[in-house]
């Protein structure tokens, strides 16, 4: 069934996960752009389960599902439910119908980026009937979308280098 090597889990992938939420939580590095607010967990979660599988990727966005629902007041279990549920269907396409590129990562990010600001806001202000709606939708989440998904790029080439690192290593000590 699942065959798990101490190799293959994602330890560095952790620890960069906790500082990117102590960073971003704790209000060291800002970068709110005019109301836009990147999620930094939402791609760097979808290039480790790209690279990792289909079980590390869930329990991987289960984990930053975790530290961005300490961090965000406002939602109980969406993050961890959203990521853990997205670090599982991407692994699973890239497995099947995708290759492990940097194109089909954008595309991804995209997609998912778009689809974790709409549901929010759908629940947040659409159902509730919150006035200001359409100014939170254009101003808020559509350029918040937007902005995280130009952070895959660098998580992708962060990742992409951790895994071929850690190849690297396990080839040395196999020979």
């Amino acid at each position: 069934m699942f065959n798990s090597n101490r190799k293959d889990l994602p330890i560095k992938e952790t620890v960069i996960a906790v500082l990117i939420f102590l960073f971003t939580s704790s209000g060291i590095i800002t970068l709110k752009i005019a109301g836009a607010m990147p999620f930094l967990l939402l791609p760097f979660a979808i290039c480790v389960a790209m690279y990792k599988g289909e079980v590390i990727g869930l329990f991987f966005g289960f984990f930053c599902g975790i530290l961005a629902d300490i961090g965000f007041v406002n939602d109980t279990v969406f993050n961890t439910v959203f990521l853990s549920i997205t670090g599982f269907l991407v692994a699973v396409a890239v497995k099947y119908f995708f290759n492990r590129n940097l194109p089909a990562l954008i595309v991804m990010t995209i997609i998912i980026s778009f689809l974790y600001y709409g549901i929010k806001w759908l629940f947040g202000c659409y159902f509730p009937d919150v006035q200001g709606k359409i100014y939170y939708l254009l101003n808020i989440s559509l350029p918040s979308a937007f902005y995280t998904s130009f952070f895959s790029l660098p998580f992708y080439f962060l990742e992409k280098y951790l895994t071929k690192n850690k190849n690297k290593k396990s080839e040395i000590k196999s020979e």
